[in-house]
């Protein structure tokens, strides 16, 4: 049955996002969203339109290596909440073949997950360094402006004399996890390793420490699990609870590899782009997920949470919605296949 839209009524609602070629996102969505799978063969069979899956991935190759695509514009726009942000600073890594993919990744916390909104790729293997990160902090503060952060939170690789400095410099309010076994100085001169200043219940110090010749609030406790849980801000307040915003990226990540979109499998080496084309099919599943979730909230299970996140209820909806206009439409072939299923002989000429 053909359903009562079409693939151009997809692409009229993407021609004011300042990305290029919107009939052809709106093909490349609704195949990612048919397959779930980044390979781009798989998306290239589930491309609508005449063309053969052969020039369909010659067609994303090509889109792919555009130059400079505007994707945070496009993917700041349809966020769900406006400005100030909490941002998230993280990074996510694998191996294609013996090569390592390594991105940096700046996100907006939007509820218990996160939107990618920049991100470089690197071109080395482990943690980013200082430099890597200012590039990345002061392309969204020249984008965006001061005024659209509330908060920047980040784990434990995200620490250093010269990133803190860089911070507290440019006031940038932010809560970063540190080591336990980092040295903090006390207003009354005691210095000592940050885990000596907490115990097993959560406390923050009302008076300010000195990490690395920067003053910053601290909080912290001991996890059940025997770590330590340290928290660094230039701003007081309750900084554990401020730090559980980190959480939402790695919820993001989830999504973008295995319970989502699989974006480990790829083979192409045009990833950033990729990223961005990801990045932009996440931010509608997940307003589909928020518009599905206000109409008719989602039961909780036992624990508490529930048993569907808003990205992966959006994906499921839109997936049901989108499929049909899939493929390449042929009744011909159709039939031929059809026939397949009745339990006949098969004609000679199609036999082993």
């Amino acid at each position: 049955m053909t359903p009562p839209y079409s693939i151009q009524e997809v692409q009229q609602q993407l021609e004011p996002l300042p990305l290029p070629n919107a009939k052809f996102l709106a093909h490349f969505l609704v195949a990612l969203i048919t397959c779930q799978k980044v390979a781009l063969k798989k998306i290239a069979n589930a491309m609508p339109g005449e063309a053969k899956p052969v020039s369909q991935e010659h067609r994303i190759r090509r889109y792919l290596d555009l130059p400079r695509l505007p994707f945070s514009p496009a993917i700041a726009g349809l966020l769900p909440q406006p400005a100030p942000w909490i941002l998230a600073l993280d990074r996510t890594n694998w191996k294609r073949g013996k090569t390592n993919v390594n991105f940096l990744v700046l996100a907006v916390i939007v509820g218990n997950t996160a939107v990618p909104l920049l991100w470089r790729v690197l071109e080395h293997s482990g943690n980013s360094d200082t430099p890597e990160r200012i590039c990345l902090l002061q392309e969204f503060l020249t984008r965006f402006g001061r005024h659209s952060m509330r908060l920047i939170t980040a784990d434990r690789e995200f620490i250093g004399e010269d990133w803190l400095a860089w911070l507290t410099q440019q006031q940038v309010p932010f809560c970063l996890r540190i080591r336990y076994s980092d040295l903090l100085t006390h207003a009354d001169g005691t210095c000592a390793q940050a885990a000596a200043f907490f115990g097993r219940a959560c406390r923050c110090r009302k008076l300010p420490f000195t990490l690395w010749n920067q003053p910053v609030f601290v909080g912290g406790k001991r996890l059940a699990t025997g770590d330590w849980l340290i928290v660094v801000s230039n701003r007081a307040g309750d900084l554990p609870a401020q730090y559980r915003h980190r959480w939402g990226i790695e919820t993001l990540f989830q999504a973008m590899k295995k319970r989502g979109f699989d974006l480990e499998a790829t083979c192409t080496t045009r990833t950033g782009a990729l990223l961005g084309l990801l990045s932009l099919c996440y931010v509608w599943c997940l307003r589909a997920g928020l518009f599905l979730v206000a109409g008719a909230p989602a039961a909780l299970l036992k624990h508490g949470r529930p048993a569907q996140s808003w990205f992966r209820c959006g994906l499921d909806y839109l997936h049901r919605l989108l499929a049909p206009l899939s493929g390449r439409p042929n009744r011909a072939n159709f039939d031929r296949v059809l026939m397949l299923l009745r339990p006949v002989p098969l004609p000679a000429k199609w036999c082993l």
